[in-house]
C-alpha cells in the first residue's frame, strides 16, 4: 500500500484503472469479425457506428425474410454485424429447419467506402445442428 493512501483511495484508483483498461482491450483485438462488437469500447472513438452491414440468410436455397421471422431489434443489430445476434439467428433457423442447409451472406460497407465481406454464403452454417 502506498504510504498515506487510505483503502478507499486505493479502491478508487483500482476502479478507475479497470474502467480504462476494459474499453482499451477492444482496440487490441486481432479478430476482424470481433471489431463490430463494440460493447467494451470507447464508442466516441469508434467508427463502427458508421459501418452499414447487410445480412442475408437462406434456408435450402430460399431467401429468408428476416423482418417477418425476427423482431426488428434483431434486424438493426444484424446491420451492425453483432456476432451474438448473427449466431442466435443462425441457431434459430437451423433448429426450425432441421436437415436443411442454412447459409448467410454478410458484408459491410466501411466508413471509407470499402466493402468488407465477412461471410460469402458458401457454407452451411448449421454445422451439425439437427434441430429439436
Amino acid at each position: 500500500m502506498v504510504p498515506g493512501m487510505k483503502p478507499r483511495d486505493v479502491f478508487i484508483v483500482v476502479w478507475i484503472v479497470v474502467q480504462m483498461a476494459l474499453p482499451f482491450s477492444y482496440y487490441l483485438r486481432s479478430e476482424r469479425a470481433e471489431r463490430y462488437d463494440e460493447r467494451w469500447s470507447w464508442r466516441m472513438f469508434s467508427d463502427v457506428r458508421m459501418v452499414r452491414c447487410t445480412a442475408e440468410f437462406s434456408v435450402d436455397g430460399r431467401d429468408v425474410n428476416l423482418s417477418q421471422e425476427f423482431h426488428m431489434a434483431w434486424d438493426s443489430l444484424l446491420k451492425r454485424a453483432r456476432p451474438q445476434v448473427v449466431d442466435a439467428v443462425t441457431e434459430r433457423l437451423c433448429t426450425a429447419n432441421p436437415g436443411k442447409p442454412v447459409t448467410m451472406r454478410l458484408h459491410c460497407r466501411e466508413p471509407d467506402g470499402s466493402r468488407n465481406v465477412l461471410d460469402a454464403g458458401q457454407d452451411d452454417r448449421c454445422g451439425g445442428l439437427d434441430g429439436p
